[in-house]
């Protein structure tokens, strides 16, 4: 197509700072937001899982502007079959594998894709495109390329996703949403909390005494269940690596929300959600299991923690 052009590149060379720059105003432009192949979370999880560079960034550019990215591998099984092929790169702490594309770009994007794809000669027998959504801007697009092309599409799975989306506000959506029973059981629990200590609860979107959370997260999260699994993000280096760098990337991009329920001075229930406009994803979740006879609704009064 006149004008755009495709390039693959080893993900170590996105750690330009022109690269980065263009690649935040690329997320920013999206037709469909998703946090996990943003810079400040990609890079780290790149860095954390694959310093060999085997993962490769295709980038599509339309009249020199980035307009498309997505990350790469070759893969040598399909659900436990020996079937080589290409699939969206993911791991166990990345939740969507939507491809960054500017709105308007998705067919260019996806034609630029199948024809290197084509080009790639035996080394993948297919495309897996994981936790893709199917509702959407790129799948409408993907769907309508693979019709002209008379190339086969398959959904081999499908799984819903919960998500809140409302036009009220929190008081008026709990109220909507919960019967006067329930809620009133909500305020009980709420009540019996507060006989065990000042409570407070705390939202924030900067970056103050971000390092300080972060830390107390890990331990949160790791003195539960996870912990004892060996499930937790501090469990492994890599993913406190991770954590790390990408709630300090998300916070310098204004993209972080924390969320703290503190009894006194000792923080319960905390949870990470990244801001990716007009919504946002709630990330990581950590609590105290001392108060888990406690429902996780009443630790979060309506009116002062509008989530």
């Amino acid at each position: 197509m006149p004008g755009t052009r495709l390039i693959v590149s080893d993900w170590r060379s996105l750690e330009a700072p022109e690269l980065r720059l263009a690649w935040d105003g690329l997320a920013r432009r999206a037709s469909e937001p998703n946090p996990f192949f943003e810079s400040w979370y990609l890079l780290p999880a790149l860095r954390a899982f694959d310093p060999a560079g085997a993962v490769k960034i295709l980038r599509f550019e339309r009249d020199g502007v980035l307009a498309g990215l997505v990350p790469l591998h070759r893969a040598s099984r399909y659900y436990g079959r020996l079937l080589p092929h290409w699939s969206v790169w993911l791991h166990g702490n990345a939740f969507l594998g939507a491809p960054l594309v500017e709105q308007g770009a998705e067919p260019g994007f996806w034609t630029a894709l199948t024809k290197w794809l084509d080009r790639q000669g035996g080394t993948g027998l297919f495309l897996h495109l994981p936790h893709l959504p199917t509702n959407g801007p790129l799948c409408r697009a993907l769907a309508g390329i693979a019709a002209a092309q008379d190339r086969p599409l398959g959904l081999v799975y499908r799984e819903e996703r919960a998500m809140l989306a409302s036009p009220l506000s929190p008081d008026a959506h709990l109220e909507a949403s919960l019967s006067g029973k329930k809620r009133k059981e909500l305020r009980r629990q709420f009540n019996r909390l507060s006989e065990l200590g000042e409570l407070r609860v705390e939202r924030r979107r900067d970056d103050r005494d971000l390092s300080g959370w972060i830390d107390q997260f890990l331990a949160l999260e790791h003195s539960g269940w996870k912990g004892g699994a060996g499930s937790a993000l501090a469990s492994h280096q890599a993913t406190t690596h991770l954590f790390r760098e990408a709630l300090h990337g998300a916070a310098a991009r204004g993209r972080l929300e924390r969320l703290t329920l503190w009894l006194d001075d000792a923080p319960i229930a905390m949870l990470a959600s990244f801001i990716t406009p007009p919504g946002a994803f709630s990330y990581k979740t950590a609590f105290d299991e001392r108060f888990a006879r406690f429902p996780p609704a009443s630790c979060c009064n309506a009116r002062t923690c509008h989530c």
